[in-house]
């Protein structure tokens, strides 16, 4: 993102009326000497369509709201998700935007940069869909709903690959159904798969996974934020 001489992107009167609304960000933004607008806006732009591409792998992958082509929930698709979804707009825009207002434009951070965010996007990702099964609703402020709704969570994906025959049928028979009994027997299948004791793993795995790709990138890069980023995130129980 170089940097170019611009002028302000909005007339007083618009300034006035948005800022009314977003004043911190108005100000910020219709500034041409804070950043330049042009290379934030294509950025922020691209991260929205992004995302967008996401939610809409998502949702196709609910199969609006019938029941769930299961034969889609491959780990391959769920990774396209997870990596739309959640890994741009939750760790990628935040830090590099942050890294583009310090100076730091080297193409070679800002890959590794990324490269770790995704990782951590993913573990992200999959810590939420387990809590979205055995978490407390009234400790992660919504409902484990994410079986009725037929989603695609990491613990569907593991339990489709553990799956025999039998167990697969069940799957078929329950998943996407907000009978409790059914949902009941999507759980129980997922306790027979191992699937809490797998999680544990994965997540003591993957920490330190990302704990030694964090101590491995380049100097100029603030390893403190990364390494305070994970252990933010890791043992969450919301």
């Amino acid at each position: 993102m170089a940097h170019y001489a611009r002028k302000p992107l909005t007339n007083k009167d618009e300034s006035r009326e948005m800022m009314a609304i977003w004043p911190d960000i108005v100000r910020d933004i219709t500034d041409s000497e804070v950043l330049e607008i042009p290379d934030i806006s294509k950025w922020m732009a691209k991260i929205i369509l992004m995302t967008a591409m996401g939610q809409s792998l998502d949702l196709l992958s609910t199969n609006f709201g019938k029941k769930p082509k299961l034969d889609l929930f491959t780990m391959d698709r769920y990774n396209s998700i997870v990596k739309y979804k959640c890994s741009y707009y939750t760790f990628i825009l935040p830090i590099t935007v942050a890294m583009h207002f310090a100076g730091i434009k080297d193409l070679e951070m800002l890959r590794q940069t990324k490269t770790i965010l995704f990782e951590m996007g993913h573990f992200f990702q999959v810590q939420d869909d387990y809590l979205g099964c055995y978490g407390k609703p009234e400790v992660i402020g919504k409902d484990n709903t994410d079986i009725e709704e037929g989603k695609c969570t990491w613990l569907i994906v593991v339990a489709l690959q553990r799956a025999t025959p039998e167990q697969r049928k069940i799957l078929e028979e329950c998943y996407g159904l907000s009978d409790p009994e059914k949902v009941q027997c999507v759980r129980q299948l997922y306790n027979d798969l191992g699937l809490p004791n797998t999680y544990s793993i994965y997540e003591e795995e993957t920490y330190n996974l990302l704990n030694t790709h964090i101590q491995q990138i380049s100097r100029g890069l603030p390893h403190d934020l990364f390494l305070r980023l994970l252990d933010k995130i890791y043992r969450r129980v919301s």
